[in-house]
């Protein structure tokens, strides 16, 4: 009985063997595996051999494991009856038990952990893996050949997938490419913002209402010569009623054109300047709304909630800044998203977004969690649950966050301190 127990863990740990095997080969990127070649890991040339034929590896694993299935089989159920002396009851907890043991253990376990050291394993696993395919080689052929015939006549092998690459391989080369000095820091920020600017969308990257600034159509062009000089943006939407009602947009070349022209003085109603404002929906992805404005000549678009209403504008700038960063402005400084006041206390800008706070500054060690918010305001006012004003403050994961300024109803600045415990010298602790 000792005997059998033991050839029972054996066949277990051999399932477990097979499974992960079969996790690990069919996990690792070609990419991770091109890069350990190259470094001449120990283990990578046999991974790249083994992989060369999927069909082969894979029938000598899941041969593999067949036999060690059958084998777990054969002796629980012999232990089992040995023990019981009821065939039926035998037949009945052999698989139950045998079920959930080969589940557990020689399924989900093995895989799930094979999956996350994929690139470890497959070194470690492809010397004995050689072996195995040696000795199964004449049932792997038959196995491998029935395969191929299979695959031939449902026509599932298609050749033109076979040289595909994937977006995260990608990206794998990129940091791969960063590390080895290949790519300059700035080149792989800039192709891996390429493959996020064509996922995004126009409400997560626009500017939001509560930071535009909207003319009336009554407005002169003495009225907008005076909001130019206080806000020196290039176009203006302009609003008839109500400020959701979007008619088109001002721009400082128009104004000036009239001007040098002499069709235009102070007294000009900006809505005879106008032209014909392009709106895009929240949802419409960023990567379609550039190729768009690049085809019409549109500079800026109107960016509509789900409801018809303003929810923010995008300008091609701000397409084309989400690639290769902010150009930021002639004769003026791009203002800082977050100043340091000292080693434990920090301004931040209300509307930096979640995701930069986090990548960006990353050494400081502030980490947002992801919720029904995009921004350092967002995330203050879901947490104090009412419209901040000065001074409210709360306390999360050892920060304390306080609300440093307001325009309006708008969140602009937040102080962020770090927790800090006394510290306490032997002589304190002594008399304790």
């Amino acid at each position: 009985m000792t005997l059998e127990i033991i050839l029972i863990i054996i066949s277990i740990i051999l399932s477990a063997f097979f499974s992960s095997s079969e996790a690990a080969f069919l996990s690792i990127q070609k990419t991770k595996l091109f890069h350990m070649v190259n470094l001449k890991q120990k283990g990578a040339d046999n991974v790249a051999k083994l992989l060369e034929n999927k069909d082969k590896l894979l029938s000598t694993i899941v041969l593999g494991n067949n036999i060690a299935n059958i084998v777990f089989a054969t002796l629980l159920t012999s232990l089992i009856y040995k023990i019981t002396n009821n065939p039926a009851l035998t037949t009945i907890l052999t698989t139950l038990f045998g079920t959930i043991i080969l589940m557990i253990f020689g399924e989900v376990i093995p895989k799930a952990l094979a999956v996350r050291i994929a690139e470890k394993l497959s070194l470690i696993y492809s010397k004995p893996l050689r072996i195995l395919e040696i000795i199964f080689n004449p049932i792997v052929l038959i196995l491998t050949l029935m395969i191929k015939i299979i695959d031939r006549k449902s026509k599932l092998n298609d050749p033109s997938n076979n040289n595909s690459i994937t977006e995260e391989e990608l990206l794998t080369l990129i940091d791969i490419g960063e590390e080895e000095g290949s790519l300059e820091p700035q080149e792989a920020e800039m192709i891996e913002n390429i493959f996020r600017f064509g996922d995004s969308q126009a409400q997560e990257i626009m500017t939001p209402r509560t930071e535009i600034i909207p003319l009336s159509s009554d407005s002169t062009v003495r009225n907008f010569k005076d909001v130019y000089s206080e806000h020196s943006h290039s176009r203006f939407p302009v609003y008839e009623g109500k400020e959701d009602n979007i008619i088109g947009i001002i721009s400082i070349k128009d104004v000036l054109m009239g001007i040098s022209k002499k069709k235009t003085d102070d007294e000009t109603k900006i809505k005879d300047l106008i032209r014909q404002p392009y709106f895009v929906p929240e949802t419409k992805r960023n990567f379609e709304i550039f190729n768009e404005m690049r085809i019409s000549g549109d500079k800026i678009a109107i960016v509509i909630d789900e409801y018809g209403g303003l929810s923010g504008v995008m300008t091609l700038r701000k397409l084309l800044e989400e690639v290769v960063g902010d150009f930021g402005e002639e004769g003026t400084h791009p203002e800082e998203e977050l100043i340091e006041i000292d080693t434990n206390t920090f301004n931040i800008d209300g509307g930096i977004s979640i995701q930069d706070l986090n990548e960006e500054f990353e050494e400081i060690n502030i980490n947002i969690p992801d919720g029904d918010y995009e921004t350092v305001a967002g995330f203050v006012m879901q947490k104090l649950g009412k419209m901040p004003k000065v001074g409210d403050h709360f306390e999360y994961s050892k920060l304390i966050f306080e609300v440093a300024e307001m325009k309006g109803l708008k969140l602009e600045l937040v102080k962020v301190t770090k927790k800090s415990y006394p510290h306490i010298t032997p002589q304190q602790e002594s008399n304790t």
